[in-house]
């Protein structure tokens, strides 16, 4: 149910939220839904992809924006350095990711989907069957494992003898999940890139599968949009913020501050 500020007289909406993935650029998330917290509005339910995942599941356990925002604004380059837990072996190098999960699940209020505050749908991609996988049971810092786990950067994650890779790959900013369990459907897409802002030089190996995935990101964004649109579809685009850089939370929010505040005033708009 809906907690609507007591200045709006309104039949009380079922507010339907999707968070797309993005890497930090991901961490916009945190100042959109910090403008729930302030109208004191609760999304009914939430869905998420890879970045998108780990802050709604954080969110939908209990944590309000503000607790949100502390454990990133404390992050550092150390810190975010110390999280990177590498795997060398035939198979390349990679991130195992196991440092992320003890992190998650240790600021999380609960750990089971049952136990959430808010419902919540998580994205991934199933590797050998080609599919997308919706989470909404059992234990939630797996799903968001194996929707965080972009190719060429983390591991693969095996849940079941299911090999998962990140849910953008078949879901960016997954709203159409949540259509139907919804009345107002806000989506928050951080990956908009303009075009112009590529560089023209020949990418090394990491930008090779930044850019790639961008480019897929993109493509699969048109599409879905073609097909159908929320209600409330926020795009930012955030410059100078690269996959990693989960210590830039104050330069995140200054790339977005105009986007956040158009934003609280469509949402005022839509519940009035």
């Amino acid at each position: 149910m809906v907690n609507t500020p007591k200045h709006h007289n309104m039949i009380m909406q079922r507010i339907g939220l999707a968070l797309g993935s993005g890497g930090a650029k991901g961490l916009a998330h945190i100042a959109f839904l910090k403008v729930f917290d302030e109208l004191n509005i609760k999304p009914s339910i939430i869905s998420g992809s890879s970045m998108g995942s780990v802050i709604g599941a954080l969110y939908a356990s209990g944590l309000s924006a503000a607790e949100i925002e502390g454990l990133y604004s404390a992050m550092t380059l150390f810190k975010v350095t110390n999280m990177i837990d590498l795997s060398l072996s035939r198979k390349g190098l990679t991130i195992r990711g196991k440092k992320i999960m003890t992190w998650l699940r240790k600021r999380m209020k609960c750990r089971d989907f049952a136990d959430l505050e808010i419902p919540l749908k998580i994205v991934a991609t199933d590797f050998w069957n080609r599919t997308e996988v919706v989470f909404e049971k059992g234990d939630v810092v797996d799903a968001v494992r194996a929707s965080i786990s972009l190719p060429g950067i983390f591991q693969p994650y095996v849940i079941d003898d299911h090999v998962y890779i990140d849910g953008g790959v078949v879901n960016p900013v997954p709203y159409d999940l949540i259509r139907d369990d919804c009345d107002l459907l806000v989506a928050i897409d951080v990956y908009n890139y303009p075009a112009d802002d590529v560089k023209r030089t020949v990418p090394n190996t990491f930008e090779s599968i930044f850019y790639t995935y961008d480019i897929m990101y993109n493509i699969l964004m048109r599409e879905k949009l073609n097909i159908s649109q929320p209600d409330i579809l926020v795009q930012t685009s955030l410059r100078g913020i690269n996959l990693l850089d989960f210590q830039k939370i104050r330069e995140v929010y200054d790339c977005i501050e105009d986007d956040v505040k158009k934003f609280k005033r469509e949402l005022m708009e839509k519940l009035d």
